[in-house]
């Protein structure tokens, strides 16, 4: 059996092409957002729910599992940990499937940590979030601590708005929708929030980051990028290609 953590366009379709070619796979995914996506692209065995360290020891050893493929979001890193450090405990293998980093624009500020956020913010900025919902108490605080004026970007859900409420947003400081964005629709956005700051992640093409960058820089509007959590992986493939090559390797399906 195969585990696949997804939390990536490429997590669904690596549990995908691994459940046509025969392999046996359990897709594991957070959210119930998530699990409607694994099961809308026609991966059949999945199961949604948060795992800690036991739990995850646990089910693979429930589910016989001798392989994960590691696909979460890059910035998921507690899990990845996680899954690393079961890999290693209950002596199975373990690879790291990510799209390659791409070159960051170089008029973009990068801070490698939320907390370096506050260097970049003044009193009366209009500061834009565009990397969704779990970090907004973060944000929100380091925002308040600067004076600036937070929007929040997020994908919609009743959770989330719910959350935003207890925080004392307002409903004029949310924009609940799905993306990734157009440029003219970031456009759009940022001109409709007199934007004077965008936050994002170094989410690459998947995630809309190059519509994003062209519209904030079209309207004069500084980007602050949060780069990537660096992570020693014991093995790392960038494509499907790869996958399976390290598969075959392995001896099909393990």
């Amino acid at each position: 059996m195969i585990l696949v953590l997804a939390g990536t366009s490429e997590g669904r379709q690596a549990a995908l092409e691994l459940q046509k070619s025969g392999c046996p796979v359990l897709a594991s995914v957070t959210s119930p957002y998530g699990k409607q996506l694994m099961n809308a692209s026609g991966v059949t065995a999945v199961r949604q729910g948060a795992l800690q360290l036991q739990d995850l020891m646990a089910l693979l050893q429930d589910q016989g599992c001798r392989l994960i493929v590691d696909a979460t979001h890059p910035y998921a890193v507690v899990i990845s940990t996680y899954a690393i450090k079961a890999a290693e405990i209950l002596g199975l293998e373990y690879v790291r499937l990510e799209r390659p980093a791409e070159d960051l624009p170089e008029d973009v500020k990068t801070i490698s940590d939320l907390e370096e956020l506050s260097r970049c913010l003044y009193p009366g900025c209009r500061l834009m979030s565009t990397i969704g919902s779990k970090y907004l108490p973060r944000i929100l605080e380091i925002s308040r601590a600067s004076q600036a004026d937070l929007i929040a970007r997020f994908l919609p859900s009743s959770q989330v708005l719910a959350s935003c409420e207890s925080l004392g947003l307002s409903p004029g400081q949310v924009v609940a929708m799905k993306g990734p964005f157009s440029l003219e629709m970031n456009q759009a956005l940022f001109r409709h929030y007199s934007i004077d700051m965008v936050l994002s992640k170094e989410s690459g093409s998947e995630g809309g980051f190059r519509e994003k960058y062209e519209a904030a820089r079209g309207m004069s509007i500084p980007m602050v990028v949060w780069t990537r959590p660096r992570l020693e992986y014991p093995r790392v493939v960038n494509s499907l290609t790869e996958l399976n090559d390290f598969i075959k390797s392995r001896k099909g399906c393990l």
